[in-house]
C-alpha cells in the first residue's frame, strides 16, 4: 500500500469509528427488561467524544492543525476520564496531617467498611483505597459503581470563588457562608480527584493502566497541551515547518496523519471500554459488537506504527532504541573524560518490548518514520515501509 493510499484508509477508518461513537446511544441496550440510567449516560459520553474527534478532523481539513491538536487534548482528557467512569471500581485518597497517635488509633479500631487498603506514608500521610458499592434494601452489595460517576454529576466548574463575591451577582439565594462552602467543595473535588495527576493515580489503583502506559499518556498529554497555551507559536511553526514561519496555514502530510492517528486511537479505546462496561454488573448489550470489533481491529492494524499508549512498539522504535543505547554509552564516556570506544551494538530484533523506551515528540517521530536511514555511529538501518522525499527537509 502506498503512503497516500494508507493515509486515505486511515481517514476512512477514523470517520467510520467516529460514526460508531455517534451511534453509541442506539448500540448500548438493556439486557433483559431493566434499563439502567448509567448505561444511557455512558453511551452519550461516547457521542460527545465523537463530536470532539469530528471537529478535530474538520479543523484538519481546513489545515488548522494546531487547533485540531487543541481539540484532541480535550479528547485525551475525556478518554482517560471515561475509562475511570466506565470501569473504575475503587479510588485512591491520600489523607494528610495524620499524627502517629491517630494512626495507632485507626489501626486498633475496626477498619471502615468499604476501605480496601491503607498504608502509612512519610509526612504524616495515609494512602487509602476505597470501593463504592451499590447496595440493595437489605444492605447486600449488588454491584460496584465508579466514584467518578458521583464526581461527574456533582462537580461544578463554574462555582464562584469567595474573593469575587462582591463583584459578581450570583442570583438568589446569596448566602455567603453557604456559597463559600460550596466553592471550597468544588475546588477540593478538582484538586483531589479530577486533576490529571489524580486521574493517572486512579488508573493505577484500578489496574486500568500500568506505569508504562501512564508514562505514554503523559507524553501525549504534554504534546497536545502545547497547543492550548499562548506560547504555542513555536510549536505551530514545527507543525507547518519552520521554513514557513508565520506563513500559515499550509498543507502538511504529517500533521494530518498524526491527527488521524489520534482520532482512530481515541475512538478505538472508547468503543472497547464501552463494550467492557457492558460486561460488568449491571450488564447491558453492545448491539452489533462483532461487527464493531472487526472495524476496531482493522483500524488497530492501520495505527500500529503510531505506538499508541498501551500498544507494542513498532519496528522503528527498536532501531531507535539500539541507536540510543550507543549514544548513551558515548555520552557517559565523554562525561567521564574517557576515550570514546565503540560499544556493543544490540540487535533491535532481540530487544524485549519493555526494554524499548518511548518517544518524546509524536510529530517529530512520525516524520522520521517516513525516512529510511542508516546511523553512521551504529550501522543500524531503518527501512521505512512508506518512504517520502520531504522528511529530510
Amino acid at each position: 500500500m502506498t503512503d497516500e493510499a494508507r493515509q486515505r484508509a486511515l481517514g476512512d477508518a477514523a470517520k467510520a469509528l467516529i460514526a460508531r461513537l455517534r451511534a453509541a446511544p442506539g448500540l448500548i441496550r438493556p439486557q433483559g427488561d431493566t434499563e439502567h440510567a448509567q448505561h444511557c449516560e455512558f453511551a452519550r459520553r461516547g457521542r460527545l467524544l465523537a463530536m470532539d474527534l469530528e471537529q478535530a478532523l474538520r479543523a484538519a481539513d481546513e489545515l488548522a492543525y494546531p487547533q485540531a491538536f487543541a481539540l484532541l487534548r480535550t479528547a485525551l482528557d475525556h478518554r482517560v476520564f471515561d475509562r475511570l467512569l466506565f470501569l473504575g471500581a475503587v479510588y485512591a485518597r491520600e489523607i494528610e496531617r495524620v499524627s502517629d497517635e491517630a494512626w495507632a488509633t485507626w489501626q486498633a479500631g475496626a477498619r471502615p467498611k468499604y476501605l480496601k487498603s491503607w498504608e502509612r506514608r512519610p509526612g504524616n500521610k495515609v494512602y487509602t483505597v476505597w470501593e463504592v458499592p451499590v447496595v440493595d434494601d437489605a444492605g447486600k452489595v449488588v454491584y460496584t459503581l465508579s466514584i467518578y460517576y458521583t464526581w461527574w454529576k456533582d462537580y461544578d466548574p463554574l462555582a464562584v470563588p469567595p474573593a469575587q463575591f462582591d463583584q459578581i451577582a450570583v442570583g438568589h439565594p446569596s448566602r455567603t457562608e453557604q456559597m463559600k462552602g460550596y466553592h471550597a467543595a468544588q475546588k477540593a473535588t478538582w484538586g483531589d480527584w479530577l486533576a490529571w495527576l489524580h486521574l493517572k493515580d486512579n488508573l493505577r489503583v484500578n489496574d486500568l493502566a500500568g506505569e508504562r502506559e501512564i508514562l505514554q499518556l503523559d507524553v501525549h498529554h504534554r504534546f497536545l497541551s502545547a497547543f492550548v497555551h499562548p506560547f504555542s507559536e513555536g510549536v505551530t511553526d514545527d507543525v507547518y515547518h519552520p521554513v514557513y514561519h508565520g506563513d500559515w496555514p499550509i498543507a502538511d502530510h504529517y500533521a494530518e496523519e498524526l491527527i488521524l492517528l489520534y482520532a482512530c486511537t481515541f475512538a478505538i479505546d472508547e468503543l472497547r471500554d464501552l463494550e467492557r462496561m457492558t460486561l460488568r454488573e449491571p450488564r447491558a448489550v453492545f448491539f452489533d459488537w462483532n461487527l464493531v470489533q472487526l472495524e476496531t481491529d482493522a483500524a488497530e492494524q492501520l495505527i500500529a506504527h503510531f505506538w499508541a499508549p498501551g500498544r507494542e512498539p513498532f519496528a522503528f522504535d527498536r532501531v531507535h532504541e539500539g541507536n540510543q543505547r550507543a549514544f548513551d554509552v558515548y555520552d557517559a564516556q565523554h562525561a567521564a573524560g574517557l576515550p570514546l570506544t565503540r560499544p556493543d551494538i544490540p540487535d533491535p530484533r532481540g530487544l524485549r518490548d519493555e526494554e524499548i523506551r518511548y518517544y518524546a515528540d509524536p510529530l517529530r517521530r512520525l516524520v522520521r518514520l517516513h525516512h529510511s536511514s542508516t546511523e553512521g555511529m551504529t550501522g543500524l538501518t531503518w527501512h521505512s515501509p512508506w518512504p517520502r522525499d520531504d522528511p529530510r527537509f
